[in-house]
Order: C-alpha cells, then sequence, then structure tokens
C-alpha cells in the first residue's frame, strides 16, 4: 500500500526536505568536516605542537585544498545560478523527434487547456532545460533532480560544453512549473552547495496504457443503439402493418388475416427509436489508481464518449466535460487529487442524470481503501446503470519465494495482494454491482467467475 501525506514515512520525507533545504546552504558537507577537522589535528597538534614536518606539510596542503574547493564551488555556484536564472522559460518535453511519448497537441474545438506538451509515463524525453557542463573547471560538477513533480527521473547528457535533461516519468501529473534541486559539488565530496530552480513550463504526462490497448472490454461496456438485427437496415421488427399497396411484396402478406377480416394487410416495420441514453465516466483517484487511470484514457481515446457523453473525475467540476482532450488532461491531473478518494463520483451522477437516461462505467483502483466505502454507498442504488471496472498492475496469487524476492531485489512490487483484491471485489459484490478487473501489464480481463477459478 502507498503511504498517505499523514503517514510516518510521507512526514519523514516533508522533514528531511527541509533539513536538506537548510543543508544545501551551508557548503562544507559531513565528509568536508571531518576532513577539516583531521586536517586541522595534523597541522596544529602534530605538526606545530610536535614539531612534525611530515605532518604539518600534509596538514597545510590539506587544508589548502579544503579553502580552494571551498572558493570553487561557491564561485562555480554563484555563476551556474545565474545563468540558470537567465535561461529562458520553456516546456520541459521538446517537441522535435516526435515518439509514443509525444501525443499530438491539436484540439478539435477549443478548451480551458494551458497545456503545452503531452507526455506518457515510462518513456524518456529530451527537455529545454540545460545546465553548464563544468569541463573546464577542475574536480567540479553539476547535477540536478526533480522535487516536483516527484516522479520522474532526471538523467544529465553531456553534449558539447553543456549537459542536457532526458526524463523518464514514472507517473501520470500535471503541473505548471517544475520544481529542480540543482547541485554543484566536488568529486571529493568535501563540499557541496544547493538550490532549488523553478521554471514555468505547463505539461502533463497521461499514465502508461501498457497492454490495455487490446482491450474490448472497454469498447463492450459502451451503450449503443437497439438495432433488430446487426447487418440490416437500422429499423425495428415488422410488428406493425397496414393496407396492401401496389409494389409490396406477397411475402409481406398477411394471410391469417386476411383469412379472418377479408382484408388484404401487408407486415410493416416500426421505426426504432434509440434510447435517450448517454454514457458517462468516472475515475476514481486514490491511491494505486495509475492502472484505473490509464483504462480511463484508454476508453476515451476509443471514443466511449460518444456525442453526449460526459467524463469526470475528482478535483473537477461536476459538470465534467464531454471534450476528450481536456479529459485527457483530467486524468493526468487527477494524480493530485488522490486524498478525494472518490468523492466526487456522486455529485458527477447526480448533475448527469438531471440531464437525461445515463449509462456510467466507473474506473476504482483495485487496492481498499476510504474510497471503498464511499463508491460502494454510491453504485448500490444505482447497481443497473453502473459498471464497475477496477484495474491493477497485476494479482500476486501467491506469495513469492525467497529465491524470487532475491532475484527481484530493488525492484518495485507491481502485483497487488490477493486479500487486498477479494476484499475490494467483496465489498463491490455486496453493493449489488458485478466488477471487472482487468491487467494493465497483460491486458487481461478477468470476470467474476476467472477470479473464483483462480482462487480455488
Amino acid at each position: 500500500m502507498r503511504e498517505t501525506e499523514r503517514s510516518p514515512g510521507a512526514i519523514a520525507r516533508r522533514a528531511w526536505g527541509v533539513l536538506r533545504r537548510a543543508l544545501d546552504k551551508f557548503p562544507p558537507t559531513v565528509l568536508g568536516l571531518l576532513f577539516a577537522a583531521a586536517a586541522s589535528v595534523a597541522l596544529l597538534d602534530y605538526g606545530l605542537g610536535r614539531i612534525d614536518l611530515v605532518l604539518m606539510v600534509c596538514g597545510a596542503v590539506a587544508l589548502g585544498v579544503w579553502a580552494l574547493m571551498l572558493v570553487l564551488v561557491v564561485a562555480t555556484a554563484i555563476v551556474v545560478f545565474v545563468r540558470l536564472r537567465r535561461q529562458a522559460t520553456a516546456a520541459p518535453m521538446a517537441r522535435a523527434d516526435p515518439g509514443p511519448s509525444l501525443m499530438p497537441m491539436a484540439r478539435a474545438t477549443p478548451g480551458p487547456s494551458l497545456m503545452t506538451v503531452r507526455g506518457e509515463a515510462g518513456y524518456p524525453r529530451r527537455t529545454t532545460f540545460t545546465a553548464p557542463g563544468l569541463r573546464f573547471v577542475p574536480l567540479l560538477r553539476c547535477r540536478w533532480s526533480w522535487v516536483a513533480p516527484a516522479e520522474a527521473e532526471a538523467v544529465a547528457v553531456p553534449r558539447g560544453g553543456r549537459q542536457e535533461e532526458e526524463v523518464t516519468p514514472t507517473a501520470r501529473w500535471r503541473i505548471e512549473a517544475i520544481e529542480r534541486r540543482v547541485v554543484v559539488e566536488d568529486v571529493l565530496g568535501l563540499m557541496r552547495v544547493g538550490w532549488r530552480h523553478e521554471q514555468h513550463a505547463p505539461t502533463c504526462v497521461l499514465p502508461n496504457v501498457g497492454q490495455f490497448r487490446q482491450m474490448p472490454v472497454i469498447r463492450a461496456l459502451a451503450g449503443g443503439e437497439d438495432l433488430p438485427l446487426p447487418m440490416g437496415e437500422p429499423v425495428g421488427d415488422r410488428v406493425d402493418y397496414r393496407r396492401y399497396g401496389p409494389g409490396d411484396p406477397l411475402k409481406l402478406i398477411l394471410w391469417k388475416t386476411f383469412a379472418r377480416t377479408r382484408q388484404v394487410m401487408v407486415r410493416t416495420p416500426e421505426r426504432a427509436i434509440a434510447p435517450a441514453q448517454r454514457t458517462v465516466v468516472f475515475l476514481v483517484a486514490a491511491p494505486w489508481d495509475e492502472p484505473a487511470a490509464a483504462a480511463a484514457r484508454v476508453a476515451i481515446e476509443m471514443g466511449i464518449l460518444g456525442a453526449n457523453g460526459r467524463f469526470g473525475t475528482d478535483g473537477q467540476p461536476p459538470a465534467g466535460t464531454a471534450d476528450p482532450d481536456l479529459a485527457l488532461e483530467w486524468i493526468a491531473g487527477s494524480a493530485a487529487a488522490r486524498h478525494r478518494c472518490g468523492a466526487g463520483l456522486e455529485p458527477f451522477l447526480r448533475e448527469a442524470e438531471r440531464r437525461g437516461r445515463v449509462r456510467g462505467i466507473v474506473f476504482v483502483p483495485a487496492a481498499p481503501g476510504p474510497w471503498l466505502d464511499r463508491v460502494a454507498g454510491v453504485v448500490a442504488g444505482r447497481r443497473r446503470m453502473l459498471d464497475v471496472v477496477v484495474a491493477t498492475d497485476g494479482v500476486a496469487l501467491a506469495a513469492p519465494s525467497w529465491l524470487r524476492r532475491l532475484l527481484l531485489k530493488g525492484r518495485p512490487a507491481r502485483a497487488l495482494a490477493r486479500a487486498d483484491l477479494d476484499e475490494t471485489i467483496h465489498r463491490l459484490l455486496r453493493a449489488g454491482v458485478e466488477p471487472i478487473v482487468v491487467e494493465r501489464h497483460t491486458g487481461k480481463v478477468y470476470g467474476l467467475g476467472h477470479l473464483r477459478a483462480m482462487r480455488a
């Protein structure tokens, strides 16, 4: 389970962040302080106190190196800080060399989007951020990392006299500014100066869809018109009749009616009327919701909303949106609303029902949490109009062996515990809805019978 904002781990990380920001303004590191202390003892105690010429020279040279590193690191940090401040504000994702992580930015209709570039989690992308390479400054280096959003791995790629940034997002996010921690330090680890650099760059990163592109269950859940024959004309069954007219085929004559009334009547089709039903989609933002966000993205890209559908998620207006491009940005931005845990589902459905009959699809995470009781209470009274899709990265049917844990040491555990998935499914079943479980990494779809067979 992921840690919440009030968990001890999250509080400890925030405290460490405050402490690190304070230590970044103090150039000597712990190793540098120990080095200076050892050099001072060698110079003052043994060199001058005991007239040890060897230790006197070693201590003096060591203190000279310490002072030189202090001056070089502080002066270089000031130069790098000024250059980065002068660097033009630009979007972090390069527009050149389009790839699978760069989404087309053309919008069919204008909307309130502020995003300049879209990416996809799991795919590296060069950014416009560069820093000096410090090739002509001996024993110094400049490095940086992302602070906000933290779901990104930044790598410096040397090119000429500068360093270019290559970022690999690890999860979805939507931001308007990027905060980096830039550090200038010596290669010996004696001195270090760091600061926070903020760059205005509206950007959104969509969740990685994995194998969901081949998932047919999303299209099967979409509503459609009631047609009598899949290959026939969009008309109803021949349940009506009228008097015979010139040109009517004989096979349509109602002979039983003619025998009873002596009037020649023919069967005529009744015009089918499509039900006034709209498809609405809602994404529940909660911990472990990355696979659910990926499934919701696939649904939007497959056109599940249709002409009159609406999409909603936590942290957005209850009215939702019908614009697919804006819906994708809402999916990326829902990562910042995980603390709401499905609080927007009830207002969204209530607003959608005011406009007519709807059919809803709710995408939820597989891990239980505060969202489960809230969502179960909402779907309990709408069991006939709602389908619930439970998305996960994998289902751990058994605990991994010690050998597997040893071989996979260091890798994040993507699979969800079977007990957590069972709790989610059982709670939804008690609410009267039969959920559909999908796996992002395999694209498999599990019905209730399949899950029971696996448990057996």
